[in-house]
């Protein structure tokens, strides 16, 4: 760590959108269904792809469901608050 520099874990960064390359999203994939990276680039491509769509799919699907969580949080405040 350099002088005055941060913890990694001390950093906070900002909610939004986050692009990555396509090496991130392989190596996310493969971590996610147990895959170092040398046993990901042995599988065919269509493997790769079709777990990769999977993971996609999952990640949206949690994406919703925390918007939805939210959402009904929000609404929940919101009648507390002119309800009394």
């Amino acid at each position: 760590m350099r002088n005055g520099s941060k913890p990694l874990l001390d950093l906070k960064t900002e909610d939004g959108l986050w692009v990555h390359g396509m090496r991130f999203a392989e190596l996310r994939t493969a971590k996610a269904w147990g895959l170092v990276p040398s046993q990901w680039d042995a599988l065919d491509e269509l493997d790769r792809l079709e777990m990769m769509a999977e993971t996609v799919a999952e990640d949206r699907m949690a994406a919703y469901e925390v918007a939805m969580a939210k959402e009904a949080a929000a609404k929940a405040q919101r009648e507390i608050t002119t309800n009394g």
